[in-house]
């Protein structure tokens, strides 16, 4: 395996790309066309229009909650040694992010660390954001297992139910995985490194492959014994059963999909990734309750008389439609689709204290009114009945995460 030293010295003459990353991912293929950099117009709504409707996007009041909740956690510049993750609209804290340990796998989405890594690499030259990306790679490529062609996920998992430990007769793979592979192809790309783009591809078909139901809905774990590449289980750790459809898993595979189709420019990629957003969307349209493009937690939970939602797998999904969108034209609905998502997110989740930004006397800015620290409510990190521990409706790091982004992707495309 390829180390993270290795990694930082290849490529070390100033010969790289140094191409938007976020839109339009630089392979050696030109992965997007010049049509794809055009500055997309929505043929049904005005720039103007869409701008008003999509206003909560861009309002002062997240501006607001994210100087406060920075303020609070750097201390004198210095790093945090724990992160955001969630915030709870009652108990003992309501209204507060509650934070999680530095290494936790969620820390890295509240500073936006990778992107920020990236584009200070390609708009600067920053050798050391690079590296940096580098190391993040060498170390997820460091998990890849040759006989199972795929890269491993969690060490162990652990619920009421089971105890998965042994790594020597478990292998773990979850659905969330194909988010991560961009980081790979990314890596790859800006190092001239093959064998990165090579497992995330490998690991793009084994999820494909083992994870992928025949109707387009998504198993969330399967454990494999990679002695012998017998199939142990497959079942969900965060949805309702192992075979209903949890809906953040689903909107992580559209994305996921989409994303290692920008890079490989294979067409089984890609179909894969409309596949999913198929079954996602028929989802959101055949519900029958208010606000329907906020996806449920899981699709086939009972409902009851509480409508458990998941905004942050609404706007992962969305994000994965915006991309779709991109690669199909302006012939493909996915734009409308990722549309309405936002719009529903927005007048449903979006958290409505009167928080903003001032001046004291001093102009040493600061911020006032934030009673709810995420900017989205009405997200479920684990419903699971098993779950060591269970959390539902309640704002969400990643859903405030790929909420912005989704902002930032329609600035990148010209519609707002």
């Amino acid at each position: 395996m390829t180390s993270s030293t290795d990694l930082s010295r290849e490529s070390s003459q100033d010969g790289l790309s140094r191409n938007p990353s976020q839109d339009s991912l630089p392979t050696p293929s030109s992965v997007l066309s010049a049509t794809d950099l055009t500055p997309t117009a929505s043929k049904t709504v005005p720039r103007h229009q869409l701008t008003a409707e999509l206003s909560g996007l861009y309002s002062e009041i997240i501006a607001a909650k994210l100087w406060k909740v920075a303020e609070e956690y750097l201390n004198n510049g210095n790093a945090p040694s724990h992160y955001p993750e969630w915030t709870p609209e009652d108990g003992e804290t309501p209204g507060h992010y509650n934070t999680k340990e530095v290494n936790f796998w969620t820390c890295g989405f509240f500073p936006g660390i990778q992107p920020a890594l990236r584009q200070d690499w390609e708009l600067t030259g920053n050798y050391d954001s690079r590296a940096s990306v580098m190391t993040a790679a060498s170390n997820l490529a460091s998990r890849y297992d040759d006989r199972m062609k795929a890269v491993r996920s969690w060490d162990k998992s652990v619920s009421t139910r089971y105890n998965i430990t042994d790594k020597d007769t478990n292998f773990l793979v979850i659905v969330d995985s194909m988010c991560n592979m961009d980081l790979l192809f990314y890596a790859g790309h800006h190092s001239s490194n093959q064998l990165l783009s090579d497992i995330a591809t490998n690991h793009a078909h084994f999820v494909r492959r083992n994870l992928i139901r025949n109707d387009n809905s998504t198993w969330h774990v399967v454990n494999f014994d990679p002695r012998d590449g017998s199939l142990k289980t497959k079942h969900t750790h965060q949805g309702y059963s192992d075979d209903s459809t949890w809906s953040r898993g689903q909107a992580w595979t559209i994305l996921g999909f989409t994303q290692t189709y920008i890079w490989t420019k294979d067409q089984l990629f890609l179909d894969t990734a409309i596949r999913l957003a198929e079954h996602f969307l028929e989802r959101l349209r055949s519900a029958k309750h208010a606000y329907p493009f906020v996806p449920l937690w899981d699709f086939d939970a009972p409902v009851g008389d509480r409508l458990l939602r998941d905004s942050s797998a609404g706007m992962i999904a969305a994000n994965g439609l915006l991309l779709l969108h991109q690669i199909l034209g302006e012939g493909s609905s996915y734009l409308n689709d990722a549309l309405r998502i936002a719009r529903e997110t927005i007048d449903m989740c979006q958290a409505t204290d009167p928080a903003r930004l001032v001046a004291d006397a001093d102009s040493k800015i600061k911020a006032e009114g934030v009673a709810f620290d995420c900017i989205l409510k009405h997200a479920t990190a684990n419903n699971n009945d098993y779950a060591l521990v269970r959390y539902s409706d309640h704002g969400l790091v990643y859903a405030d995460y790929y909420f912005l982004e989704f902002g930032n992707k329609l600035l990148r495309m010209g519609m707002v």
